[in-house]
């Protein structure tokens, strides 16, 4: 009796230390890990979504010079997911309140009242990247879905941008490639009681922290975004800067990092005295 009960109790540890073993490399596994999510909701007049055999078509055609198989691929990547989501279903992911701390223009309002549906393009790791082809590759997949499907309005929830399907195409065309900080992040301020913050959305699309920074008065608005801007370039393309100089004055900033904490890394901005 007595062996059978240290026996228990020896299972029970072990089955203890199994869980907890297990426990800590899903933890360590998800700590290390770069979590990336990149994201778009393309709005459509009707309930049909175009086969993807016609959008690849489309793809590797009409934009055979950025688009080709290497993005092709992200098709068939498990990471990849795309969805319908019916507005008879789900009219609240179609209310205008949803977007009014956006730019919201006319247009985009016109889309979205008279959209019957919207396809939903995800691509989201929880792995580190070994390449960042997938932010090609859902650009251009919400522009082939405008062109085949007569899409209105496509909105970005991770950088929290929305655009008229026109206004959208302009981007591509004004920056083809699709993979730069300009084109994916967005800077936007805070009202806080005093003054402002300011704050990155669309570094999670490559699995960095997002910027957050202030209080700031009004009047410093013009140079933060320029500096914010140059610091979410700098990251985006793999550096963090000790400093940067911007454009609309000959001041350099200093820039001082806090830890990394729930997605967001807050950093101190200061301006360095010249000819001292």
């Amino acid at each position: 009796m007595v062996d059978r009960g240290w026996a228990l109790i020896l299972v029970w540890i072990a089955l203890g230390c199994a869980l907890l073993y297990g426990a800590v490399r899903f933890f360590n596994r998800h700590k290390a890990g770069i979590h990336a999510h990149c994201e778009y909701w393309v709005f459509l007049p009707g309930v049909d979504v175009p086969a993807q055999d016609v959008l690849m078509k489309h793809l590797l055609t009409t934009h055979a010079r950025y688009f080709g198989k290497n993005e092709g691929l992200v098709f068939s990547d498990i990471r990849f997911h795309m969805s319908l989501v019916l507005r008879e279903k789900n009219p609240h992911a179609f209310r205008p309140d949803l977007f009014e701390s956006m730019d919201v223009t006319p247009e985009v309002l016109k889309g979205l009242g008279a959209a019957s549906s919207f396809v939903k393009v995800r691509f989201l790791s929880e792995d580190a990247l070994l390449n960042r082809r997938h932010l090609r590759f859902l650009a251009y997949l919400s522009a082939a879905m405008v062109s085949q499907g007569n899409g209105s309005v496509v909105y970005d929830p991770i950088s929290m941008q929305i655009w008229s399907a026109e206004d959208f195409m302009g981007r591509l065309l004004a920056d083809p490639e699709a993979e730069s900080s300009a084109f994916h992040v967005a800077v936007n301020w805070i009202p806080e009681p005093e003054g402002f913050s300011i704050r990155t959305q669309g570094h999670l699309k490559v699995g960095e922290p997002e910027l957050l920074s202030g209080p700031f008065s009004s009047d410093q608005r013009v140079v933060v975004s320029d500096v914010v801007r140059a610091v979410s370039g700098a990251i985006w393309n793999g550096s963090k800067p000790a400093s940067v100089r911007v454009d609309c004055c000959e001041d350099e900033f200093e820039i001082l990092y806090e830890e990394p904490k729930a997605g967001s890394m807050t950093m101190r901005i200061l301006r360095r005295q010249t000819g001292v």
